[in-house]
């Protein structure tokens, strides 16, 4: 069936704070790092309301022992107005999607960009023992979802489970990850190969 073009232009202004206190870039052992993101937008010539898009993501590494470490880290994020469809938040996938960072939102126990809406909340903690040099072996569990209104609603959320294998190479980060829940057929094997850019 054929249909008309569409076309949206806007222009928009952000605010980007990102701290980084890793000891290394990949499979980090102990710091803590924040990705935090405000963005407002208007679309141009009365084509459509104002939007605002926010982002916040914190997690810390912390050794327990001289190869082993634990994580934890919290994800919320929330549009407002009337946003363009790509700025959603897309939760699913066990490894990050490095194109929109603050928009795709890993999630094991999900495939790839399975839920969307316009709020996310996401909470994590997940365990990394490197049992050779740069070879890693991590669990993780992770508990949120994502909603059209904003609300705090832990009863509200899925969670999901996941195992990886994972390698520092010279092309970057190797991993294979294996995830599952309650709500979903297992297993879902993901594949990553390569630096995020």
């Amino acid at each position: 069936m054929d249909s008309g073009s569409i076309e949206r232009t806007f222009y928009s202004a952000a605010g980007v704070v990102e701290v980084d206190t890793y000891d290394r870039g990949l499979f980090p052992s102990r710091g803590v790092g924040l990705k935090a993101l405000s963005e407002w937008g208007n679309r141009l010539a009365d084509r459509g309301g104002s939007f605002s898009h926010h982002f916040a993501d914190v997690r810390g590494y912390l050794p327990v022992y001289r190869t082993i470490s634990l994580w934890a880290g919290v994800t919320v994020g929330a549009s407002g107005g009337d946003p363009p469809p790509h700025y959603q938040f897309f939760l699913g996938g066990a490894n990050a999607y490095y194109v929109f960072p603050d928009r795709d939102i890993s999630f094991v126990g999900l495939n790839i960009q399975e839920l969307r809406g316009r709020h996310v909340q996401k909470i994590e903690w997940g365990a990394q023992w490197e049992f050779l040099r740069d070879v890693f072996g991590r669990v993780r569990w992770n508990a949120g979802n994502v909603f059209d209104r904003w609300r705090w609603d832990p009863a509200g959320y899925v969670d999901g489970v996941g195992m990886e294998l994972g390698a520092k190479t010279f092309a970057g980060r190797l991993s294979l990850s294996v995830s599952g829940s309650g709500h979903t057929d297992w297993p879902r094997v993901e594949l990553d190969l390569g630096l995020p850019f």
